[in-house]
């Protein structure tokens, strides 16, 4: 039914008026020749059969009729990705395994993933007035967003072209903390104390109304990566904070810093109903940055402890009204059980979806949401559980020298890939958001302590080498 919707709507698109059946169930079992249903034709394992109007006929014969039709169902599925770095690129791949073609919109003229894709549009992604002009001349089938800054984009342009995707709404509240978090308290989903500031008086205050510090400074606003996001000890270092995170965002969020292990959650949304594929733990760079060093599958949770998690983040998703499309949640669990600090509407990054959950537990996770965008249930199968490890490369502060140790650890069989973000004669600095990192790694094994094992040997290499010494962050 959903096909045959489609094309009706593209013919009246055209100005030929027509309506459909169901096709006959003798037809179906019958062994009669198509010659004999002149005015049917299959249509994957669907047929169509039209009636048309009489004017329709005057101005063509039938048959020129099922031809326009026949085109229009014949199309090649155009998928739209917002975003073609190194992270997303991959994702290209398995949208091709599928049969179908790949739009990138990039604001970057020369990203990665140009190499792949079938079309490429030179547009910001925050941009949706030209992201939308360009997805409706490429007759676009789906809008993906694989980072914050393309999900409200992609919001805009799905409800603009009448395709599968959240409203406006829902793409304000899983991009912005603030209302992310006042929705979550009306609901009960456990999070941390908070506060949202716009002024340094005002974190002074907040800073004691939530119990004093330890605390976190973040922006209001995700801007992914950790930017902006510190831990403060002292009102010195909450002037600093307030500084670094006020170059982001107007709104400032002072919140509790919380004790315990740090786990990313993947899932997918279809029609209102949340299924859980993944759940991580992390490590992270040393305090006040809060970076990820490492991304490992499986947790090391309980089951009881992940079923926690999961009723957590079903829960926050509900809540703020997710339809369909990709989850990606960050849950700190402490002695308290598990707590929400944020969740989007679009799939983890670092190559999580693409890679590192497939890897992990068979599960397709790009093409699944393909599949969600399209209108089609998803196929959630897990098949095995293997360690994976997504490892970030931390160089020493300098001037990049040398990046051939990547070629030569591609080639271990337990490396599934490892590259360089940064070029020979770039500048490394200290690591104080995502961006800084001067590359990754993921590797494999049966377990997820064979997997930390490899991962724990490359951290410890010298990989990304530049011609000054400073202090590494590695673990």
């Amino acid at each position: 039914s959903v096909i045959r919707d489609k094309v009706v709507k593209r013919l009246r698109e055209r100005s030929i008026w027509v309506g459909t059946l169901y096709p006959p169930i003798h037809r179906l079992f019958s062994k009669q020749s198509d010659a004999n249903f002149k005015d049917s034709f299959y249509a994957h394992k669907h047929i169509i059969n039209f009636i048309v109007e009489p004017s329709v006929l005057e101005r063509e014969p039938l048959s020129i009729t099922i031809q326009i039709a026949k085109g229009v169902i014949k199309k090649e599925r155009v998928v739209l990705l917002l975003g073609g770095s190194h992270f997303y690129a991959p994702a290209i791949k398995h949208i091709h395994e599928m049969g179908m073609k790949v739009l990138l919109v990039d604001r970057d003229p020369e990203p990665i993933g140009k190499r792949f894709a079938d079309y490429f549009e030179n547009i910001n992604i925050v941009d949706a007035t030209n992201v939308k002009r360009v997805a409706k001349a490429y007759d676009v089938d789906a809008v993906m967003a694989v980072n914050d800054y393309g999900v409200m984009t992609a919001s805009k342009v799905s409800q603009a072209l009448g395709l599968i995707g959240n409203p406006e709404e829902v793409a304000l509240a899983t991009t912005v903390k603030s209302v992310m978090r006042e929705r979550w308290k009306e609901a009960g989903v456990p999070i941390p104390k908070f506060r949202i500031v716009k002024s340094l008086k005002e974190a002074i205050f907040a800073v004691d109304e939530i119990g004093g510090y330890p605390v976190i400074l973040k922006p209001s606003g995700n801007m992914g990566a950790s930017r902006g996001v510190r831990k403060v000890s002292s009102v010195e270092e909450l002037k600093a904070a307030f500084k670094l995170s006020a170059m982001y965002d107007q709104s400032i969020l002072v919140e509790e810093y919380l004790v315990g292990s740090e786990h990313s959650v993947e899932g997918l949304v279809y029609d209102g109903e949340v299924e859980i594929i993944a759940v991580s733990e992390k490590i992270k760079t040393p305090e006040p940055y809060r970076v990820d060093l490492a991304v490992i599958y499986p947790s090391s949770l309980t089951n009881e402890q992940l079923k926690q998690v999961e009723a957590a983040v079903i829960a926050a998703a509900k809540s703020l009204g997710i339809k369909n499309g990709a989850i990606h949640a960050e849950v700190c669990y402490t002695a308290q059980g598990p707590k929400l600090f944020e969740i989007a509407s679009r799939p983890g990054g670092g190559r999580i979806p693409s890679d590192c959950v497939p890897l992990h537990n068979g599960v397709d996770m790009t093409k699944e949401l393909v599949k969600v965008l399209l209108g089609i249930s998803p196929s959630i199968k897990k098949r095995y559980f293997r360690g994976v490890v997504l490892g970030f490369i931390i160089a020493k502060p300098g001037v990049v020298v040398d990046i051939s140790e990547c070629e030569r650890l591609n080639k271990l069989p337990f490396v599934h890939v490892c590259e360089s973000l940064k070029r020979v004669g770039d500048r490394v600095g200290p690591v104080r958001a995502g961006g800084d990192r001067a590359g990754y790694f993921i590797v494999t094994g049966k377990t997820r302590d064979e997997a930390l094992s490899h991962y724990f040997e490359l951290s410890e290499m010298d990989i990304i080498k530049t011609k000054q010494v400073g202090e590494s962050y590695g673990v």
